[in-house]
C-alpha cells in the first residue's frame, strides 16, 4: 500500500506541474477549474485551493516556480467535514531543463507552510486518508511504470500541526509544532536520506493514558533507502524527547502484504535526571537547576514480521538505581527511586506476553511507597500485583514548584491481587486473592484547567475477589457537593482486561450546579459574544460499563433553570442511559421523566423518552425550552400555567441539541387560567372583524392533542371556546422554522358582528314584510386560513361563505312555511291510520329482530372456534421458529467466542472481532430469515381463518338483513 502510495502521489505531483506549464497564462483560470474538476471526481474527498496561483520565470530563473495557497481536502461520507490535510502555503522551485528533457523533473526546493494533517481511524477500522478508488490506484499504478520520474532536492516542512488516531486501537499521537527538512534524491534506486525534524509539542495516548505529554522532541537521521527491495536502514540517528536522548539501529522492510523490522533502540545518556525530564510539570520549572542523582538504563527492541493479524517481536527494559531529586529552594526531596521493569513479547503473539514491574519504589517527603506488579499472557491474563504506601499530596508542593496548583491530603494504599482474570469473569471467586483498600481524606486540588476545586473529604475503597465497596465518597466542587456510596463487581476484570464493569451506586447531593461542567464554546471564529458560550457536549459511553444509579439531588443548577428533588433510578449499560421515574420540580412545576438515551454514536445520539409535565409557568418555559420556542413562539405571548404529557423521539447532535427534522411524537397540553394578548394573528382577526375581544384572550380549562411527524407540529382539530357563544375551530401544522399552515372557521354571535350584522338584518325585514316570520342563525360560522410565518403571518377570512349559508337559510324557512300550512289538515287524517299500522309493523319488527340477532350469535360463535384454532397454529409455528432461530445465534455467539479464545495479540483481537461480526451477522441474518418465514406463514393462516369468518360473518348478516327486511 505504501508503494502505491508513493507512486500514485509521484504522478499526481508531475501531472499537476506538466498540465500547468502548457499554458500558465493565457488560460489559468480555465485550467485551474478544471484541476479542481478533475480532482474531485477522481478521489472520495473534496478537494479546493486559492485560484490565486502563483507562476513565475522571472523570480527564480532559470528555474521555474509555482506557489498555491490555501490547499484543502476534506472528507466525505464516514469522515463528513473532517480535515485530512490543509496548508496555508506550497511553493516549488523546478529546473525547467529537467522538464524539458522529458524522463525527469527536478524539484529543487519544495516547502509546506504551516500545514494540518489529520490521520483518523475509525471504530469499524475505515481510515480517512483512503480516498482514491481501486480502479484509480490500478491504473496509476500502470502508468507509473513509465520513466517519468521526479527528483526532489529538498523538502522542508514549517510549523505543521500531524494528528493520528486510531479508534480501533484507541491510540493517539499529535504533533504541534512540527518543522521538518528532508534532503534525497527518489530518482536513484539507492541513495541517503537526509532528515531533520522538531516537535515543539509531542503527545501520545493509549486506551487514555498519556504516555507523553507536550514533549519537545528533535529528530535527526540519516537513512539508507533502497527503493527497489523497499528497506530502509537507519545510519547515524539521534532521537530526543525533552533531556532524554535515544538512538535507533537497524532497518525496516515494506513488503507487498507485510513488514520486516529489525530495530533495537536504548538511550544514550543513562542519568536519571534525563529520565524525569518526562514528566511536564518538572521539566517546566528551572529544570537546570534541580539536583538529581541516580543512573537509569532504558533498552528495547521491535523484531519479526507484522501482518495485518501478527505483531512482531518487541521488548522494553527500564530500570533506575538510587534516583534523587530536589529543587534548592523547595523543602522536600524525591528519593531512593528504584525501579524494575521488564516488557517482551518475543514472538508477538498473546500468550508470550509479559510484563515484570518487578520493584517500584520511592520516598516522597520520608513517605515510602511500594508498588509491584507481574502479568502474563495476554489471551488469559495471570496477575501478581501489590501496593503499599503513604502520600503526603501536600507533598508534592514541596517537592516541584506549582504556582498555578494547589494540592493537598492523604492518600493511603493497601492492597494486592493475584489470580486469573478469567476466574473473575466466569464468578470462581475462591481461586482469585484480592485484598486491601484505598484510602483518601481531606483532598484539596485545584488548578489552572480546574478552576473550581475539589474538596475529596473522605474517599474508601475496600477490595475482595467479588466485589469492591464504596463505604463512602464525599466532597465539594466549588458550589457543588456530592456524597456517594455503593459498589462494584468485575472490576479487575475491567480494569485489566476490558471486561464489563458493574456497579450499584447511590448519589446524593444538597446543591449541584451543572453549569461548572459544562464546556465552553472554542471555536475561534474571533466573533464577540456577549451571551454566555458554556454548552453541554454529547459524550462517548463506554459499552462495558453496567451501572444502577439511585439519585437524589435537593437542587439543580443546569443552564438558566433552578430544579429541585431531582430524583430517580439511572441506568447505564451498552452505551446506553435509561431513565426511570426520574422526577424533578422546576419553574413552578413538576415533571417524570421515563426512557432511554442512545449515545452509541456520541456524534448522532438517541432518544426515546416519555415526558409528563404538571402546572409549569409559562413565561418560564418559554424562556428555558427551545422547543416552545420552536414551535409555540405565541408562548411568549402568554401568561399562566401548562400541563403536558408528550412521547417523543429524536436524533440529537453533539451539542445534545434536538434535530427537529428527525423529531416524531405525540402529546397534550393542558392549560390553565392562562391568557394571550397582543399576537399578530389574533391582531389581525381583530382588524378584519372590527372586533376588538380578539387582541385579548383569556383561556381557562383548555386541551389539545397533537403529534409531532418528521419536525412538523400537526393538529387535526383545535377547538378553542374564546367567551360566551364564541369558539376558534383550527387544524393543520407549524414547523420547527415558525412556518403556519392552518384552516378553520372562527363562531361568533350574530349580535357581536357589528357592521356585518346589518346586513343580516336587512335580510329578515324584507321577508317579514311578505308575511313570513323568518329567524337567521344567532351564531355565524366564518372560515378563515392562516399561512406565512408566526413573524408575518397571512390571515384570510371567507365572508361570502357565510352570506352565501345565510341566504339559503331564510329561503329554506319560507318554502317550510308555505308547505307547512298546505299540508297540515292532511296530516290530521293520516294520523289515525298511521298510529294502527305501526303498532302491527312493531310487533313484527320485534318478532324478525329477535330472529336475526340468533343468526348472527350462531355466526360469531362459529367464527370465534375458527380464529381461535388458526391463533392456536400461528403461535405454535411463531415459537418454533423462534426456538430455532435462538438456537441458531446461540452457536454464532459460541463460534464467535471460540475464535475471539483463539486470538492471540491485539492485531488479532481485532481481527477475530471483525470475524465474530460476520459470523453473528450471518446466523442473524439466517435466524431472521427462518423467523419472518414463519411469521409469514403464521400470518397466513391467520388471514385464511379471518377471510373465511369475513365470509361467514357477511353471509349472516346479509340474511339477517333479508330477515328484517321482510317486515
Amino acid at each position: 500500500m505504501i508503494k502505491k502510495i508513493l507512486k500514485i502521489t509521484g504522478i499526481i505531483v508531475l501531472v499537476f506541474i506538466l498540465f500547468l506549464l502548457v499554458a500558465p497564462f493565457i488560460f489559468k483560470g480555465k485550467i485551474i477549474r478544471k484541476i479542481k474538476e478533475v480532482a474531485n471526481e477522481n478521489v472520495q474527498a473534496k478537494i479546493d485551493f486559492n485560484e490565486d496561483i502563483s507562476l513565475s520565470l522571472i523570480k527564480s530563473f532559470p528555474d521555474f516556480s509555482l506557489g498555491i495557497k490555501n490547499i484543502a481536502v476534506i472528507g466525505i461520507n464516514d469522515f463528513a467535514d473532517d480535515t485530512l490535510f490543509y496548508a496555508d502555503n506550497l511553493k516549488t522551485t523546478i529546473d525547467i531543463k529537467s522538464v524539458i528533457s522529458g524522463d525527469k523533473v527536478n524539484l529543487k526546493t519544495l516547502t509546506i507552510e504551516k500545514p494540518v494533517v489529520n490521520l483518523l481511524i475509525n471504530k469499524e477500522g475505515k481510515a480517512n486518508w483512503d480516498i482514491v478508488p481501486e480502479d484509480s490506484i490500478q491504473t496509476e499504478e500502470k502508468e507509473a511504470e513509465s520513466n517519468f520520474a521526479i527528483k526532489i532536492k529538498s523538502l522542508d516542512i514549517n510549523s505543521g500541526k500531524v494528528f493520528y488516531q486510531d479508534k480501533e486501537m484507541d491510540f493517539s499521537l499529535l504533533l504541534n509544532g512540527f518543522d521538518h527538512h528532508l534532503e534525497g534524491d527518489f530518482t536513484l534506486d539507492n541513495f541517503l536520506m537526509k532528515t531533520r525534524s522538531e516537535v515543539q509539542e509531542l503527545t501520545m495516548t493509549f486506551e487514555g493514558v498519556p504516555f507523553l505529554n507536550k514533549v519537545h522532541s528533535n529528530i535527526l537521521a540519516d537513512l539508507n533507502m533502497d527503493m527497489k527491495k523497499f528497506k530502509f536502514e537507519f545510519v547515524q540517528n539521534s532521537i530526543s524527547f525533552n533531556e532524554l536522548e535515544t538512538k535507533l539501529d537497524g532497518w525496516i522492510k515494506l513488503n507487498d502484504n507485510d513488514i520486516d523490522f529489525d530495530l533495537t533502540f536504548g538511550a544514550l545518556r543513562n542519568d536519571f535526571k534525563n529520565f524525569i525530564s518526562l514528566i511536564p510539570a518538572i521539566y517546566s520549572n528551572d529544570f537546570a537547576s534541580l539536583k538529581t542523582s541516580g543512573k537509569m538504563e532504558f533498552t528495547g527492541f521491535f523484531k519479526g514480521k507484522m501482518t495485518d493479524d501478527l505483531m512482531p517481536g518487541y521488548g522494553i527494559n527500564l530500570s533506575i538505581d538510587n534516583g534523587y531529586f530536589k529543587y534548592p529552594d523547595l523543602p522536600a526531596a524525591l528519593e531512593n527511586v528504584q525501579v524494575k521493569m521488564n516488557v517482551e513479547n518475543k514472538t508477538g503473539l498473546d500468550p508470550d506476553f509479559i510484563l515484570d514491574l518487578s520493584k517500584l519504589s520511592l520516598t516522597m517527603d520520608k513517605n515510602p511507597f511500594n508498588l509491584r506488579l507481574f502479568m502474563k499472557n495476554m489471551a488469559n491474563p495471570h496477575v501478581d500485583g501489590a501496593v503499599k504506601g503513604k502520600i503526603d499530596l501536600s507533598s508534592i508542593s514541596k517537592l516541584v514548584p506549582m504556582d498555578d496548583m494547589q494540592i493537598s491530603g492523604l492518600l493511603n494504599a493497601d492492597m494486592s491481587f493475584k489470580g486469573l482474570i478469567s476466574k473473575i469473569e466466569s464468578g470462581s471467586y475462591e481461586d482469585i486473592d484480592a485484598q486491601g483498600s484505598i484510602d483518601i481524606s481531606n483532598m484539596f486540588y485545584k488548578s489552572a484547567d480546574f478552576p473550581e476545586g475539589l474538596n475529596l473529604d473522605k474517599f474508601n475503597l475496600i477490595f475482595t475477589p467479588k466485589l469492591v465497596k464504596m463505604p463512602i465518597c464525599s466532597g465539594k466542587i466549588n458550589t457543588t457537593d456530592f456524597k456517594a456510596d455503593g459498589q462494584l463487581s468485575n472490576f479487575f476484570a475491567y480494569a485489566l482486561s476490558d471486561g464489563t464493569i458493574k456497579g450499584n451506586l447511590n448519589l446524593f447531593s444538597n446543591y449541584f450546579n451543572a453549569n461548572q461542567f459544562m464546556t465552553d464554546d472554542e471555536s475561534g471564529s474571533g466573533s464577540q459574544q456577549s451571551e454566555d458560550t458554556s454548552t453541554i457536549s454529547s459524550i462517548e459511553i463506554p459499552g462495558n460499563i453496567d451501572f444502577n444509579m439511585n439519585v437524589l439531588v435537593k437542587k439543580l443548577k443546569y443552564d438558566n433553570m433552578d430544579i429541585d428533588n431531582l430524583k430517580g433510578d439511572i441506568t447505564v449499560k451498552e452505551s446506553k442511559i435509561f431513565f426511570k421515574d426520574a422526577g424533578m420540580q422546576m419553574l413552578g412545576g413538576t415533571m417524570v421523566l421515563n426512557g432511554i438515551f442512545d449515545g452509541i454514536n456520541p456524534k448522532m445520539p438517541f432518544t426515546d423518552i416519555a415526558l409528563k409535565m404538571t402546572n409549569f409557568d409559562i413565561p418560564k418555559a418559554f424562556t428555558s425550552f427551545d422547543m416552545i420556542k420552536k414551535y409555540a413562539p405565541f408562548a411568549e405571548k402568554m401568561t399562566g400555567l401548562f400541563s403536558m404529557s408528550l412521547d417523543m423521539k429524536s436524533n440529537l447532535d453533539e451539542g445534545m441539541n434536538l434535530i427537529y427534522p428527525s423529531l416524531t411524537g405525540i402529546g397534550t397540553i393542558s392549560l390553565s387560567n392562562a391568557s394571550l394578548s397582543n399576537l399578530k394573528v389574533m391582531n389581525i382577526l381583530a382588524d378584519q372583524l372590527k372586533l376588538e375581544k380578539f387582541r385579548k384572550l383569556e383561556l381557562k380549562e383548555q386541551k389539545l392533542t397533537f403529534k409531532i411527524d418528521n419536525g412538523k407540529f400537526l393538529m387535526d382539530s383545535l377547538l378553542v371556546p374564546l367567551w360566551q357563544n364564541t369558539k376558534l375551530k383550527l387544524g393543520g401544522y407549524s414547523t420547527f422554522e415558525q412556518g403556519l399552515n392552518y384552516v378553520g372557521f372562527v363562531s361568533i354571535p350574530r349580535k357581536d358582528l357589528g357592521v356585518g350584522n346589518t346586513a343580516f338584518e336587512k335580510l329578515l325585514g324584507e321577508a317579514k314584510k311578505k308575511g313570513l316570520n323568518l329567524e337567521s342563525d344567532e351564531i355565524i360560522n366564518i372560515a378563515l386560513s392562516i399561512t406565512g410565518n408566526f413573524t408575518k403571518p397571512i390571515v384570510k377570512l371567507d365572508l361570502r361563505e357565510t352570506m352565501e349559508g345565510l341566504g339559503k337559510s331564510l329561503i329554506d324557512q319560507t318554502k317550510e312555511q308555505v308547505k307547512q300550512k298546505v299540508t297540515e289538515k292532511v296530516e290530521d287524517v293520516k294520523k289515525d291510520i298511521k298510529q294502527k299500522a305501526d303498532e302491527a309493523k312493531e310487533e313484527a319488527r320485534k318478532k324478525a329482530q329477535a330472529e336475526a340477532d340468533k343468526i348472527i350469535e350462531t355466526a360469531q360463535n362459529q367464527c370465534d372456534k375458527i380464529n381461535a384454532e388458526a391463533k392456536k397454529q400461528a403461535d405454535l409455528i411463531r415459537k418454533e421458529a423462534k426456538d430455532a432461530a435462538q438456537k441458531i445465534r446461540d452457536e454464532a455467539d459460541k463460534q464467535a467466542q471460540d475464535l475471539v479464545n483463539k486470538a492471540t495479540n491485539p492485531l488479532q483481537k481485532v481481527a477475530a472481532e471483525k470475524g465474530t461480526e460476520k459470523i453473528r451477522k450471518e446466523a442473524n441474518d439466517k435466524a431472521n430469515a427462518l423467523e419472518n418465514e414463519a411469521n409469514k406463514k403464521a400470518d397466513g393462516i391467520e388471514k385464511a381463518a379471518k377471510d373465511k369468518t369475513d365470509k361467514i360473518m357477511q353471509d349472516a348478516k346479509q340474511k339477517a338483513d333479508e330477515t328484517l327486511n321482510k317486515i
